[in-house]
């Protein structure tokens, strides 16, 4: 399936929103080389991620932090995973089969924001991060805003069947 609505980054970012992410076999690089393979769901696990291929952009909003979403940078078969930066925290995993080349070579530079059911919440660039996150971030808020209010119509509900 598609959600055009929901949990999802901004529309400007909707290359990819609301599709399933491919969860191909990959390598996980350590520092004396490369590990185990994989499924890329056991590298995510049950949180947010945020995937780029080939590059690891430093992302700083504080909303990664808040939603503990794993960065994940995802390496061609050809790359070297001792030629790429990885900032504090990221994990680096070889695509064995070069199974999201065609994903990210449509989305150059981008990072997909992958939530917890694997579906793309958006994808972003660098220089995107803060418009994405903000917007992100309130859909989040309104979210939570509406699950509170139909929580709130219940109990009302439920005390007025109570007292009548």
């Amino acid at each position: 399936p598609h959600y055009a609505q929901g949990l999802l980054g901004p529309e400007d970012a909707s290359d990819g929103r609301g599709r399933m992410f491919a969860q191909p076999t990959v390598r996980v690089c350590t520092e004396t080389g490369e590990g185990d393979e994989i499924l890329l769901d056991e590298v995510i696990g049950h949180q947010f991620a945020l995937i780029g291929y080939d590059e690891c952009p430093a992302l700083e909003h504080s909303l990664w932090r808040a939603l503990g979403a794993v960065r994940i940078c995802v390496l061609s078969k050809e790359r070297h995973p001792s030629s790429v930066n990885l900032p504090a925290g990221a994990v680096a995993v070889v695509d064995k089969n070069d199974a999201l080349q065609k994903f990210f070579s449509a989305r150059p530079g981008k990072v997909a924001l992958v939530r917890p059911d694997r579906y793309i919440a958006g994808c972003f660039g660098a220089a995107e991060e803060d418009a994405f996150a903000n917007a992100f971030a309130l859909s989040l808020d309104s979210r939570n805003a509406q699950t509170a209010a139909d929580r709130n119509v219940a109990y009302r509900q439920g005390r007025e069947r109570i007292v009548s």
